[in-house]
């Protein structure tokens, strides 16, 4: 009798609906967020962003912006470029990551529409100062589409293609030659 009635019990225990704690979202939502990053790797940048949507995951530390209009990146008190992204991931470690980001370039009068290709993201290495772009079409004095990218901040550097892939350029510098001089 007295193994029936605790199996009986057991029975309706394990009937009883459980009431387990309640475990919150893994990620932290802010909405029209000001963000600021200051680049380990790069201490005299300061980057800024505003965005309608703002995620952070505490697990990977990474913070996703949505929908930026008006990031940029300013060095030593002068702005040297704007970006703008649907989606925009920063990474733990300073680095930006995303399938399109479009960035002018001040000095250069350029625009960089960077976009991802493949399972490859376009990359913002803090770093080494580079722009890693899986495919890029450029407009205003450097023109031309080019796909396998790195290319400086400031455009000094430069290298692309590899097998398989396609690109041309256009270079239009000497307006810029004339105001040097």
């Amino acid at each position: 009798i007295a193994l029936a009635f605790v199996l009986v019990l057991l029975v309706v225990l394990s009937l009883l609906p459980q009431n387990r704690a309640v475990i919150p979202d893994s990620t932290i939502d802010l909405q029209n967020a000001k963000v600021v990053l200051y680049p380990q790797q790069d201490q005299d940048a300061v980057w800024r962003f505003s965005s309608p949507t703002v995620e952070y995951n505490p697990d990977s530390r990474d913070t996703t912006l949505f929908n930026v209009q008006d990031g940029e990146r300013v060095e030593n008190g002068e702005t040297d470029f704007t970006l703008e992204s649907p989606q925009v991931t920063i990474s733990n470690d300073d680095n930006l990551r995303g399938d399109k980001i479009i960035v002018k370039l001040l000095e250069e009068e350029t625009t960089l529409d960077m976009q991802s290709k493949g399972d490859r993201q376009v990359f913002i290495n803090q770093s080494t100062g580079q722009f890693e772009i899986p495919y890029v079409q450029m407009s205003g004095e450097l023109r031309g589409i080019r796909e396998n990218m790195y290319i400086d901040f400031d455009l000094r550097r430069t290298k692309s293609g590899g097998a398989g892939t396609v690109g041309y350029s256009e270079f239009d510098l000497a307006e810029r030659n004339k105001n040097q001089d």
